[in-house]
């Protein structure tokens, strides 16, 4: 081996690798190797050597600048630079052969960091708070320097390979080669896509992207500022069991739509696949369709401790294999989940528990009050309810103040509001109602006792304000509205005056009072509130011109137009 270099990063091997030739019995002679190149076992315990022997195994040491320098290999190494061999833009790459830039296409430079080979193309998105963030050493197969450049400097600057947060914001970091070489050499494309959030405080979420940040910070406290559509995106769930969110989501009231997931071997799949101790509220989540594993919730998959308040689901598909629900598949470690519903929802688990709401609970138990469900539910094998599929392991569960709106459950042990198996003593049901229509699939339910729930004297109670406020106990002056005989509760809104607000009385309006409703006579096409006596919107409708009914409105006293007006049977 004669007239020859070493250009490597890496040599790595279990018997003494060498930087030039590994067997000793081989003739070297005027042979070199970059300094830089470090030998080992492996990566980690690699090192440089020094040697001056020209005829030795490693060679003689060259710097990287001698190594891009067409002088070297003409008068050390004797190379045909003129016709066989050439440097694209001495002092900047290492030598190709010279027929390969008489080729119309560029010559590929590949990329690697140590020994690892990069892909063709590599875009990555780092979420950054305000510290500091060291990017990979790339280095070029051609020798060429690499360099990285921030397209906003006033958010993230860089210095070799130290990303450094200055401001809230999005850059792009980009690496490109020397000026003048690009014309030869095609690089790999490497572009960082960075996001930097505050340093503290509450982060604000407004786009799908943002939403990944959570991955990244699950410890941190978040606020949604708009609805976010997921339809045509790749979103695979925030957090996993093994790095949990534990901060605060507050959805603001938005919602999240259109997230399609299906993979039915990943288990624990959610928009947020596993809490700790975290606070979720203020959320809807609607039009969600959703194949997973086992622990398949739309909203956690695995729910240990903390708190789900304020949240629903509606419209939805959710399927997994063993525990599956809409709000959270799994819970356990004194969980607690109120004021939440899952209304038009489809639950199927293909082999066990399954429920509305959660499907079952683990040690340290969980309580559930003041939530609803509205859909079916579907296990193949095992325990199935409207609120909770099974009392899984050790803990008290209270399940209180809930409604079973199903219109069918489906399963090997069937409840209306849920099943405590064989920890009777740790169950603890208490004011639970049950609308009379639900279906039992595949026979009667198992039992009369609270895991059926009461049931309703009249299913129009289900859509009675009265039977929410006084029998359940609901907060409609703070969290839930109704409009009343024509649907189930849903949240209040921020639009949604609390109270009767001032308004200006409006001209040519008659009111009457007729059974059951009332009758106005608008002179014009016009919108119009009204109110119960003690300040709840009942109802806002939008007259035609002409004679209005409104019909389906509870015998009482109503405020129309700051008209009292009587409404009777």
């Amino acid at each position: 081996v004669k007239n020859s270099v070493n250009l490597a990063s890496y040599i790595l091997g279990a018997d003494s690798p060498k930087r030039v030739v590994g067997d000793g019995g081989i003739k070297v002679e005027n042979s070199y190797s970059l300094l830089s190149t470090r030998i080992g076992k492996n990566v980690v315990e690699a090192v440089t050597i020094i040697s001056e022997d020209v005829i030795g195994q490693d060679g003689a040491d060259i710097s990287l600048q001698q190594a891009r320098t067409a002088s070297f290999y003409a008068e050390t190494l004797k190379w045909d630079m003129e016709s066989t061999w050439i440097i694209p833009l001495d002092g900047e790459s290492y030598p190709v052969l010279k027929w390969q830039l008489e080729r119309e296409s560029k010559i590929q430079t590949g990329l690697y960091v140590g020994i690892e080979v990069q892909p063709a193309q590599i875009t990555e998105r780092l979420y950054l708070s305000m510290d500091s963030y060291v990017l990979p050493q790339f280095i070029s197969t051609n020798g060429l320097t690499l360099s990285l450049l921030s397209d906003n400097t006033k958010v993230v600057t860089i210095e070799e390979q130290t990303l450094t947060p200055v401001a809230i914001g999005s850059s792009v970091v980009a690496m490109e080669t020397v000026k003048g070489i690009d014309d030869r050499f095609e690089i790999t494309p490497v572009t960082y896509i960075c996001k930097v959030i505050p340093a503290e405080g509450v982060v604000e979420i407004t786009t799908a992207d943002d939403l990944l940040t959570i991955d990244n910070f699950p410890t941190r406290d978040y606020v949604l500022t708009n609805d976010i559509d997921l339809a045509n995106t790749t979103f695979n769930g925030l957090c996993s069991e093994e790095n949990p969110f534990t901060g605060t989501f507050d959805g603001n009231g938005y919602i999240i739509k259109g997230w399609n997931f299906n993979d039915s071997n990943v288990g624990t799949m959610g928009l947020f696949k596993r809490m700790d101790g975290a606070v979720i509220k203020n959320l809807g989540m609607t039009g969600v369709a959703i194949v997973g594993g086992d622990n398949t919730g739309a909203l956690v998959g695995i729910a240990d401790g903390g708190k789900i308040e304020r949240c629903y689901v509606s419209n939805s598909n959710i399927e997994g294999g063993d525990r599956v629900s809409a709000i959270a598949a799994r819970v356990s470690a004194g969980v607690i989940i109120e004021n939440c519903y899952a209304a038009q929802c489809t639950i199927k688990a293909r082999t066990h528990q399954a429920g509305g709401i959660s499907a079952a609970s683990f040690d340290g138990g969980a309580t559930i009050s003041n939530c609803y469900f509205d859909g079916t539910i579907t296990s193949q094998f095992g325990h199935v309810g409207a609120i909770l599929g099974l009392i899984d392991r050790d803990g008290e569960i209270t399940i209180q103040n809930c409604l079973n709106l199903a219109t069918s459950i489906a399963g090997g042990h069937r409840f209306r509001i849920g099943n405590w198996g064989n920890r009777a003593s740790m169950a603890h049901f208490i004011n639970n109602y049950s609308i009379g229509t639900t279906v039992s699939v595949g026979g009667g339910w198992e039992s009369t006792d609270d895991r059926n729930g009461t049931d309703l004297f009249d299913d129009a109670d289900a859509k009675s304000l009265e039977f929410y406020k006084e029998t359940l106990g609901w907060d409609f002056d703070k969290i839930w509205k109704i409009a009343e005989n024509e649907g189930y509760p849903v949240f209040r809104t921020k639009d949604d005056p609390v109270g009767m607000v001032t308004e200006k009385t409006l001209e040519n309006i008659a009111v009457y009072s007729i059974s059951g409703g009332i009758e106005m006579i608008a002179s014009q096409a016009v919108q119009i509130n009204i109110y119960a006596i003690d300040g709840r919107l009942v109802r806002s409708v939008m007259l035609n011109e002409g004679r209005n009914s409104i019909t389906g409105i509870a015998p009482g006293l109503y405020l129309v137009n700051r008209t009292k007006v009587i409404v009777t049977d």
